[in-house]
């Protein structure tokens, strides 16, 4: 079943690029959203902070 979540939120990343939209969508942590967002977009992305 996690497989399957950690597919659809990576997939939702690709289509919207929102970390916000996420976070409100799945209910995930911001930095969680952030990891998703930049998985999906690495052309985008700045570095991860943690």
């Amino acid at each position: 079943m996690r497989a399957v979540r950690a597919d659809r939120i990576l997939d939702e990343a690709r289509d919207t690029e929102d970390p916000v939209h996420l976070i409100r969508l799945f209910g995930i942590a911001t930095t969680t959203a952030m990891k998703y967002t930049h998985a999906a977009h690495p052309h985008r992305a700045g570095p991860v902070l943690h």
